[in-house]
């Protein structure tokens, strides 16, 4: 059965879309099954510990971790002044754009 208490709307509307002599009653049975098959599918949290995902999760989490032990924040911080001090050719604003730029891509 339809949840929101609108399933004689959703046949209305069915009928309307396929035809005045279309049946929809097997098309809205067919429609409700596959939305209680759907969200009976969805994901959960209890789902990220099987045991088939320890090694990406801890893979992503290494490379977090791995990601701000390396230094990469003080360096975007400080870009700015770093290409000021290289003698870009390029201010130093339009550099740093660029860096961040090309980091989220």
């Amino acid at each position: 059965m339809c949840t929101t208490g609108r399933q004689t709307q959703a046949l209305e509307v069915l009928q309307r879309l396929r035809g005045r002599e279309y049946d929809a009653t097997a098309e809205m049975n067919q429609l409700e099954a596959q939305v209680w098959a759907d969200a009976s599918l969805a994901p959960r949290v209890s789902d990220l510990f099987q045991p088939r995902l320890y090694k990406p999760i801890l893979i992503g989490i290494a490379l977090m971790i791995f990601q701000q032990l390396s230094g990469i924040n003080a360096m975007l911080f400080y870009s700015v002044y770093i290409f000021q001090m290289a003698g870009s050719s390029l201010d130093g604003l339009s550099c740093a754009a660029i860096l961040n730029t090309v980091l989220v891509s």
